[in-house]
């Protein structure tokens, strides 16, 4: 009897103990024409670098009526300056729209740091020739993704890009002061138990 009183009481000990997995969706309409992203986004868990906000012209594939584009590069830009994501919790998946994606193509690469780090993860699209009215959903999956850098391919045509609808899952992590408050009733659990025993 004690034994399955001390797994339930574990049992729903831990279950708070865990913060559940969450999905953030940034559709990118709350911003300003032309201003530069940067930490806009901080409290849902995202910066940016090399970020602005854009008109998505209507285009398919957007929620209207803002997308993000590159502050350096405009509508093209490559992988010698990336637009860069950061996140603030631990991703384990992370998901973005390509707007009038040609074959210049796009690719998203995900890190397991917020600078440097190693390469965890890596896709890529192209359409073709200058993407008129393509669109597609590049994304990454790892056990922890901490930045991405989203970019061109290739430079062989006069194709231009823009983003749309970022999504990211944060994984659950235990909380530390509800495993120290599990712990605690564990151990009182075990000291009660030996009492009885003993």
């Amino acid at each position: 009897m004690i034994k399955k009183i001390a797994a339930i009481a574990a049992f729903v000990a831990l279950s708070p103990a865990m913060s559940q997995a969450a999905t953030t969706t940034v559709d990118f309409n709350d911003g300003t024409d032309g201003a530069v992203v940067s930490s806009f986004y901080a409290a849902q868990g995202v910066t940016f670098s090399n970020a602005s906000w854009t008109s998505t012209f209507g285009l398919p594939g957007s929620s209207n009526p803002l997308g993000i584009r590159s502050t350096d590069g405009g509508f093209q830009w490559f992988s010698s300056n990336p637009l860069i994501a950061t996140f603030s919790g631990n991703v384990t998946s992370v998901s973005i729209v390509g707007i009038d994606v040609g074959s210049n193509g796009l690719q998203i690469n995900a890190y397991d740091a917020i600078s440097g780090g190693s390469l965890v993860s890596t896709s890529q699209v192209f359409g073709s020739n200058v993407g008129v009215g393509e669109f597609y959903t590049v994304g990454a999956s790892a056990s922890l993704i901490k930045r991405i850098e989203i970019f061109q391919v290739q430079n062989i045509t006069g194709d231009g890009i823009l983003l749309d609808n970022l999504e990211f899952t944060t994984s659950a992590v235990p909380e530390p002061g509800s495993l120290a408050l599990v712990g605690a009733g564990l151990a009182t659990l075990a000291f009660a138990r030996r009492r009885r025993q003993g």
